[in-house]
């Protein structure tokens, strides 16, 4: 994986953050992990290009989704993690082009499969 283009990984909660971060590198995967919405708008016109967005979106008011509507702009993939109290936000993923949308807490597999069921499907795009 690592000659894919990493995956930005953006949490709220710097813990969070790096655990996914951690994780994804023990299963190969290099990423960039930011914390505010303003390093993940900045991050966006970084010239590392991005293979996919994880986005948790735990923790970050309403402008998150404006940060998500600008991966679409840029033909970033976007995968929404969320709380399972949030579930209701399920659909506003979608509307914010996300592919995939998972509630927490992940299932790591279940997770790693997502990844490589958006990578497959971007790369017919």
């Amino acid at each position: 994986m690592s000659s894919r283009l990493p995956i930005l990984n953006v949490a709220c909660n710097k813990r969070n953050g790096d655990l996914l971060a951690q994780f994804l590198g023990n299963q190969g995967y290099n990423s960039v992990s930011v914390t505010t919405i303003a390093d993940f708008e900045s991050s966006l016109h970084s010239v590392i290009g991005f293979g996919l967005a994880i986005v948790d979106i735990s923790g970050f008011d309403r402008r998150i989704w404006n940060a998500c509507d600008k991966l679409s702009q840029i033909h970033v993939p976007l995968m929404v993690v969320m709380p399972m109290q949030a579930q209701h936000a399920r659909h506003e993923g979608f509307l914010h082009g996300a592919q995939r949308v998972m509630v927490k807490p992940l299932i790591m597999k279940e997770l790693i499969e997502s990844i490589s069921m958006v990578a497959l499907e971007n790369q017919h795009e």
